[in-house]
């Protein structure tokens, strides 16, 4: 079973990375961390693999956190790779966690993830977290109600976006870049709208 590759990224999509490691090629599936690379890059990676009677997949993170926290959640009934992958995609370790100790499931709702769900994640994992010593700082306190507030803003400009026809799938490429981006968390409604638009042309 692989647990960890170190290696060059031979391709790369949003998706999913090829790493060559003393030439043989792994695809690994990841989050955020492929948006950050570029071809012939080094890499290393903690892996979870994925096995099935017809299926072998690759699970790649930055740090052991990362992969302890996705163990969590695909342990979870109902919540499989893809949605955990999901979570940790858009929202990081440190959102999962806080919402969680904070029993606010509603900062676990995102593409693919509905309330039912997200509050099982919070029923099962809190006690979990809580004895593995995980605590929120007032710093993560107070960042969690900023990233709520900019989330709430998000969603009107998207609902706007929407309405005047463009797609989803070019919204949400927007909203990574974001939520990426320093300087943007004050930003009303109306001028993440007008910035987004800016993006989009």
């Amino acid at each position: 079973m692989i647990g960890y590759l170190r290696g060059k990224v031979k391709y790369q999509t949003d998706g999913y990375l090829l790493v060559e490691c003393s030439g043989v090629g792994y695809k690994v599936e990841v989050g955020k961390i492929s948006l950050s690379l570029g071809v012939d890059k080094d890499i290393e990676l903690y892996i979870y693999t994925h096995m099935r009677e017809n299926e072998l997949r690759l699970f790649g993170f930055e740090t052991p956190e990362e992969l302890s926290l996705f163990e969590m959640l695909i342990d979870i009934s109902g919540v499989g790779p893809k949605v955990a992958i999901s979570l940790l995609k858009e929202l990081g370790v440190k959102k999962i966690v806080s919402s969680i100790l904070e029993k606010k499931a509603s900062g676990l709702k995102v593409s693919g993830v509905g309330l039912k769900t997200a509050d099982k994640i919070v029923l099962e994992l809190h006690d979990k977290l809580k004895k593995k010593g995980y605590v929120i700082s007032e710093r993560e306190k107070k960042q969690a109600i900023i990233d709520d507030e900019l989330d709430d803003r998000i969603e009107e400009a998207k609902a706007a976006l929407i309405s005047l026809g463009y797609s989803l799938k070019d919204i949400k490429a927007v909203i990574a870049n974001i939520k990426d981006k320093q300087g943007l968390s004050d930003l009303s409604s109306e001028k993440l709208v007008k910035y987004m638009l800016s993006e989009m042309k």
